[in-house]
Order: structure tokens, then C-alpha cells, then sequence
């Protein structure tokens, strides 16, 4: 091999001498960047993408853990919306119906009627309706109706007829749907586990 190599350059003039010993180092960089260094570069980078999605990924938890405290306060804030599905529906019916009363009471509304109506089951809630006939002056039903719809109960009026009353035009008569909305409670144990161990 040496002997070889040894014609090959002898062979060579003095100027192709210079250029083949100039390239022999040059040579032996690149097999040596496309051997060893490359593979290692390329190792490095995959690892720093790695690290950058890992990262990204990082802050994006650091965000929940960040706003953690909100979202435990927001959630302890609707506590008091959420009810206890394993109450029957006739005691539901009998607190919207007092709760309807006790609200037509406070601003002055003469009740005729104040029935149940159907029920609605959904998957995050459960609507009870009352339909009630009521009367009184116009001003206490406007204030009554603004009491119902902005009431802490979720309460709301679905449906509403309202007629001036026969020969007294500050008296009207009414006839409406109120719903009381039920938030059911979405517990769930494998949850409130991850949520104690941040």
C-alpha cells in the first residue's frame, strides 16, 4: 500500500506535490466533521429540541399551577349553585314553588296560581318550571320580574304573557314559566387526587 501511495507522488510535479499536500489535511477534517462531529451535532440538536418542547410544555403546566388558586376559588364560588340531585323532585317543586312566592310577596304581586311544571334533566343540570298567574300593579311586576331574573337562585322567567288588568290601567295580569336551574355535582375522585397532589 505504502509503495503505492510512494509512485502515486512521485509521479506528481512539484506544484500537484504542494495542492495534494494542501488537500491531504483538508481531506482528513472533512472525513473527520463527517465521522465523528456530525453525528454528534446532530445528536446535540435533537437533544436541544427535545429540551425546547419539554420546556414548552413546562410553562405550559406552570399556567394551570399559576392560576390553580383562581380556578379553586372560582370553583368553591359555585359551590352554592351546585345541588344535591338526591332530593326528590317533589321537595325541589316545593322550594321553587315557596321561593317564587316568597320573592311575588316581597315586591307586592297577588298570586293566583303557582304550579309545577315539567322538568328538564341535562347532563351538567336539572331545570325545574314552575308556571304561576299572577297580578299587581306595573311597576312591583316589573320589579318582581327583575328580582326573578337576577336572583343568586338561577332562577329565570322562560315564558311571559302580560296583560294591562280589565277597567285599572296601572294593574296588570301575568302568566309565566319561572325555571330554577340545579348545577349537578361533577365530583370526580381521580381529579380532586392529581388536584391534592400539586
Amino acid at each position: 500500500m505504502n509503495q503505492v501511495i510512494n509512485k502515486f507522488i512521485s509521479q506528481l510535479s512539484d506544484t500537484e506535490k504542494k495542492i495534494f499536500y494542501f488537500m491531504l489535511p483538508v481531506l482528513i477534517l472533512a472525513l473527520y466533521d463527517r465521522l465523528l462531529i456530525a453525528p454528534v451535532v446532530n445528536a446535540s440538536k435533537a437533544v436541544e429540541n427535545k429540551i425546547v418542547q419539554e420546556k414548552s410544555l413546562i410553562e405550559a403546566d406552570l399556567k394551570y399551577l399559576l392560576y390553580k388558586d383562581k380556578i379553586m376559588y372560582e370553583s368553591e364560588s359555585l359551590q352554592k349553585y351546585v345541588s344535591d340531585m338526591s332530593i326528590p323532585e317533589k321537595d325541589i317543586n316545593r322550594n321553587l314553588l315557596g321561593l317564587i312566592e316568597r320573592m311575588a310577596s316581597e315586591s307586592n304581586i297577588n298570586v293566583v296560581k303557582n304550579v309545577p311544571a315539567d322538568s328538564v334533566d341535562q347532563e351538567l343540570a336539572s331545570i325545574y318550571s314552575a308556571n304561576l298567574d299572577c297580578h299587581g300593579k306595573f311597576t312591583d311586576m316589573i320589579q318582581f320580574m327583575h328580582r326573578v331574573n337576577t336572583s343568586e337562585e338561577l332562577t329565570k322567567i322562560t315564558r311571559l304573557k302580560l296583560d294591562p288588568k280589565r277597567g285599572d290601567e296601572a294593574n296588570v295580569t301575568a302568566s309565566m314559566t319561572i325555571s330554577k336551574m340545579f348545577l349537578k355535582s361533577t365530583d370526580n375522585p381521580q381529579l380532586s387526587q392529581s388536584e391534592q397532589s400539586i
